[in-house]
């Protein structure tokens, strides 16, 4: 699909001639239904207040756009740019975000309505998900930086090849959550849920940072 919608046919005057002048103009309806958007900037058009369904957005830059109260249900977002997005009410119902960039947002801001998201191959940083319930969900290979999961429920969640600096993780609920060939984590086992979570060395190594176990 393209960038926008075309206007049907602008007529202008020319003479005795019709001159023809298609126009693009930013996107106006409200909902939509397995399209495929890409290339779309922040100067195109606001996702304020929409629903999309189904629906791809690729390439697009999005910094400072406001998705306040707009509504993504099974879409995908690949190789966008979302750098201090508005999400005030803004609903991500099974979205998927691949090699994307992700900074400044506050996804306390959304509905938790069935929240689910997950991330692959994405640069998350500065971003904030405390208190969610986030279960079941992945960051996978994603580079996490000074980010906030204080008091989030990710069991069964997976880490996968996650690389973390500065990332707060305390009361949260990591049950069950996969950190295999994660690196960077800095978690305290007394403060968080671990049970049944999986980790590999040498980083696993860092749990016992907090125990004032030495290891020789």
């Amino acid at each position: 699909m393209p960038v926008h919608i075309k206007k049907p046919a602008k007529i202008k005057a020319a003479g005795n001639k019709m001159k023809i002048i298609e126009e693009l103009i930013p996107l106006d309806k409200v909902e939509y239904e397995s399209e495929i958007f890409k290339d779309l900037t922040t100067s195109d058009f606001l996702l304020q207040s929409k629903i999309f369904n189904q629906c791809v957005f690729e390439r697009c830059h999005f910094s400072e756009n406001d998705f306040s109260d707009t509504h993504f249900t099974e879409c995908k977002f690949s190789g966008c740019n979302l750098s201090l997005v508005k999400l005030n009410g803004c609903k991500f119902q099974n979205v998927t975000f691949q090699q994307c960039k992700i900074a400044g947002l506050d996804f306390t801001q959304c509905n938790t309505f069935m929240l689910m998201m997950n991330f692959y191959f994405c640069k998350i940083e500065s971003c904030n998900f405390a208190s969610l319930k986030l279960r079941e969900s992945s960051f996978e290979a994603c580079n996490i930086h000074n980010s906030d999961f204080y008091e989030t429920d990710l069991k069964g969640s997976s880490f996968k090849k996650a690389n973390f600096l500065k990332t707060i993780f305390q009361n949260t609920n990591l049950s069950e959550t996969n950190f295999v060939d994660a690196r960077g984590y800095q978690i305290n086992p007394l403060e968080n849920k671990l049970k049944g979570a999986v980790f590999t060395f040498p980083e696993v190594k860092t749990l016992l940072d907090h125990l004032g176990i030495i290891i020789e």
